[in-house]
């Protein structure tokens, strides 16, 4: 019986041990990115208002809320509410998280990549706009701008980036090419 409880207990102490040895460093978790997405394009405004990105691949593509995946993006998040969280005291917070994410994954990315927002309901206030495109692997934002939409029915462009892998090394190259706007949903949706 001596011989089965001091076993018992040299596995426990076994067991006990390897389970700290096993444990991860968490400061080493810190400095990983685990994510297939190259790039990340976060769309936010404050108003309650529905606010759709769109994004036109170089396949002439077109991403957004009726098609949220087309070649290598994917319409994430898209987020209009208002919610309300109570707090201990009693106190009612709201939060308008007000957002839409596109990730964009790798095959079939280098190109022209097209980005616009569309005021497609709410309380026809004027809504200010955000955007930015994060560069994931090389952790940078790569681009970033604010816009107004006036009305209910407006579209405003944003930007047009050309992406291009690099010749050497990982990684791509964004470019902000200038040129006329671009609209998706008509041709006077900008004015």
């Amino acid at each position: 019986m001596i011989d089965l409880l001091f076993n018992l207990l040299i596995t426990f102490v076994a067991l006990f041990f390897l389970s700290f040895v096993l444990i991860a460093d968490p400061t080493e978790d810190e400095e990983k990115v685990d994510s297939d997405s190259l790039f990340i394009i976060t769309m936010t405004w404050e108003e309650n208002n529905d606010i759709d990105i769109w994004l036109r691949l170089p396949t002439n593509e077109r991403l957004f809320y009726g098609r949220r995946e087309a070649g290598p993006a994917h319409l994430d998040l898209d987020v209009v509410a208002v919610r309300k969280y109570v707090a201990p005291d009693g106190t009612i917070y709201e939060v308008r998280p007000n957002q839409e994410i596109i990730t964009i994954r790798g095959f079939s990315l280098e190109g022209l990549h097209t980005l616009n927002a569309h005021f497609f309901g709410g309380s026809n206030v004027p809504t200010t706009v955000q955007i930015t495109v994060t560069d994931v692997k090389m952790r940078r934002v790569v681009w970033a701008g604010t816009k107004e939409l006036g009305a209910i029915g407006t579209e405003v462009h944003f930007v047009q980036l050309d992406i291009e892998k690099r010749r050497t090394g990982s990684g791509y190259n964004v470019e902000v090419v200038d040129g006329p706007p671009v609209y998706f949903i008509s041709p006077r949706a900008g004015q």
